[in-house]
């Protein structure tokens, strides 16, 4: 809550000529004025008046503007934040304000190169859903996502998220919808940092360690060279 301003303030004296510039800004629970961030060179000195409930923050100079945008749109919510005391609530709320910040242009190319591809890979790639599997299996119950949760929690197959449907890539499995065998393996061997789409986009590139083979081509044979490459994925570029 803002309220009379204080006797006291926030000084800068001790930036030299040679020192580069800092940006300060203030911050009030609840409030909903434009942001206005005051730079200071190196040389210049500067007092800032005080609110009751302001924040005041400091950045070195090159700070991202939209840190202090995301700030501010995480302060207008403060009051809400400080009653629910909910980890998920301020989860949800820190992500509604950061969708709100424009990405920087080579964000936006990458999230495009992202959306191309996975598009791309969901035309050119068959996949199954649960109840495909469930089929092919032969399985009488009802549950029909049954089956291929079963095979995903022992870390035989991977799935990609779409909507809200997991679909599972057809090259993992044989004509009757089980798992190749060495697909445990290789699965294991990804490095913790790698997504399922990282995963996807991995079996069908061409690979060099595998004589220019594309992953997925090798699953039927077992050759063991896809596990020792599968240790080193995400090492290069991604792309």
């Amino acid at each position: 809550m803002v309220g009379v301003p204080k006797t006291n303030a926030i000084s800068i004296r001790d930036l030299k000529p040679s020192d580069g510039g800092l940006d300060m800004v203030r911050l009030s629970l609840g409030d909903v004025t434009p942001l206005q961030p005051l730079h200071l060179d190196g040389g210049q000195r500067a007092e800032m008046q005080l609110q009751d409930g302001q924040v005041v923050m400091l950045a070195n100079e090159g700070v991202d503007q939209r840190l202090f945008e995301l700030l501010q749109r995480v302060m207008r919510q403060g009051e809400a934040l400080l009653q629910t005391r909910s980890d998920a609530t301020i989860d949800k709320l820190v992500e509604a304000a950061l969708d709100l910040v424009p990405p920087k242009p080579a964000e936006l190319r990458l999230q495009d190169a992202v959306a191309r591809f996975r598009s791309k890979f969901l035309q050119s790639e068959p996949c199954y859903v649960s109840a495909d599997l469930h089929r092919l299996s032969g399985s009488t119950g009802r549950n029909l996502s049954q089956v291929a949760a079963r095979m995903k929690t022992k870390g035989q197959v991977f799935a990609v998220r779409q909507g809200d449907k997991d679909l599972f890539p057809a090259f993992q499995f044989d004509a009757q919808g089980k798992p190749w065998p060495i697909m445990a393996k290789v699965l294991a061997a990804f490095p913790d940092r790698m997504t399922p789409w990282d995963i996807a986009g991995w079996f069908v590139r061409r690979n060099m360690d595998l004589g220019g083979a594309a992953p997925r081509d090798l699953l039927a044979e077992g050759d063991a060279r896809v596990i020792a490459a599968a240790a080193q994925a995400g090492e290069g570029p991604v792309g």
